[in-house]
């Protein structure tokens, strides 16, 4: 945890990469999302309302919306998942793709 201001702190990049996940580029999630694989957007309550992927189920990370219950009611643990945020700045793909991981989730793929 930074004790200095923002102005001081280091920006945060999203990992590219999350063990045993795949990122994909806007072309794969696009194809992914024609074939109904589920989306799981993990932004916060205050900027879901701000845009999202249409049908896209909403699960902020930091507000108990991501937990392992309420996961395995929007996906099984073998399907392929996408799980997106608010872009590189953004670690909540990146963390959510981790937890399903550590879940057991076979296949979360992380979009960033």
């Amino acid at each position: 945890m930074f004790t200095t201001s923002a102005a001081f702190a280091p920006e945060k990049i999203s990992a590219m990469t999350a063990t045993g996940a795949t990122t994909v580029d806007i072309t794969k999630a696009k194809s992914l999302f024609d074939k109904k694989v589920t989306f799981i957007d993990t932004h916060s309550n205050k900027n879901w309302g701000a845009g999202r992927i249409p049908g896209a189920m909403h699960m902020d990370l930091n507000k108990d919306g991501f937990t392992k219950d309420i996961l395995g009611t929007k996906v099984k643990k073998d399907q392929e998942v996408v799980m997106y945020c608010n872009g590189e700045k953004c670690m909540r793909s990146s963390e959510a793709s981790e937890q399903a991981i550590r879940w057991g989730y076979k296949s979360p793929i992380l979009k960033s």
